[in-house]
């Protein structure tokens, strides 16, 4: 049994990521019986199941660490989200509740980034593929750049004490946002919005 089942996992490395990934969401998110799938597209999570995209053999160490996150950051989300109390406080649609949302999945972003070193460095390697996609360092004028991601990515800033990733450098970021919306001390904006929640 042992030597098939090492030979099984030589023919197929990707098998113990799954199982390590797999064992840190559900440990991260104190739930067990998590349902933790792999697969192509978009990561998703229903109820109590997750999957995330299946890293391609050869992925780089970023690569990896990118979907890791996005497995942590639903764990996260599953630990610390209250979605009932989240849905009685937002704003009811349009930009504001856009950005309401944005600020929350700040929040839960920076308790794992404050509590767990690696899961920071997961989180973000995660944000820098979702900023690559959404090409925020090709913004050159304020206009382009959503008001609700820029807030919610200073915010995020603001309460983790990481630098940004470098697709989405404050420059760009702060392109979109005025001024007094940018000061991350605790009497700008950003950070009274971090500290109503």
């Amino acid at each position: 049994m042992a030597p098939e089942a090492k030979m099984s996992e030589n023919d197929n490395p990707i098998e113990p990521f799954k199982r390590a990934t797999t064992a840190t969401i559900r440990a991260i998110a104190e739930d067990h019986e998590l349902e933790v799938t792999f697969g192509q597209g978009p990561p998703v999570a229903r109820g109590n199941k997750i999957r995330v995209p299946l890293p391609h053999l050869g992925s780089s160490e970023e690569e990896i660490n990118a979907v890791r996150g996005m497995g942590d950051e639903f764990a996260l989300k599953l630990r610390y989200h209250d979605e009932k109390l989240h849905n009685e406080r937002a704003p009811l649609g349009g930009p504001a509740q856009e950005m309401f949302q944005w600020i929350e999945d700040a929040r839960v972003a920076s308790i794992g980034s404050n509590r767990m070193e690696g899961v920071a460095q997961n989180l973000d390697a995660s944000l820098e593929v979702q900023c690559q996609q959404a090409a925020f360092d090709t913004i050159t004028v304020e206009s382009e750049a959503p008001l609700s991601v820029a807030v919610g990515l200073l915010v995020r800033q603001h309460l983790t004490g990481r630098p940004l990733p470098p697709s989405a450098g404050p420059e760009e970021i702060q392109r979109g946002v005025p001024a007094h919306h940018c000061r991350s001390g605790p009497g700008g904006r950003a950070g009274r919005a971090a500290g109503s929640g």
